[in-house]
């Protein structure tokens, strides 16, 4: 059983090498190299911290960014770009 009040922290100094399926709220402050997936019927949200860095694709609902992403976002509710998100890639959303 999911629960929807998950919460998982990829802190700065953290790198991660592979792709993650998750659930819930994922906040990026290290560096992901990998793509981020999130569980099919999931309300997942994923935030790129200010120093954060993703090297792949990221397919997650809800999706904000304020740090570096290389790669296709694909977005299938709601996708913030703060001040100083960089994405190199495409980006596909429903809602910017």
């Amino acid at each position: 059983m999911a629960f929807s009040n998950n919460h998982t922290l990829i802190s700065r100094g953290t790198e991660v090498v592979g792709d993650l399926l998750f659930t819930g709220n994922l906040q990026i402050e290290g560096k992901v190299r990998g793509n981020i997936i999130a569980e099919q019927g999931s309300d997942a949200k994923v935030v790129v911290a200010n120093k954060g860095q993703v090297e792949g694709e990221i397919r997650v609902p809800s999706v904000v960014v304020d740090g570096h992403v290389i790669g296709d976002i694909h977005s299938g509710k709601h996708i913030e770009l703060a001040a100083k998100a960089v994405v190199k890639g495409n980006v596909h959303y429903h809602m910017i």
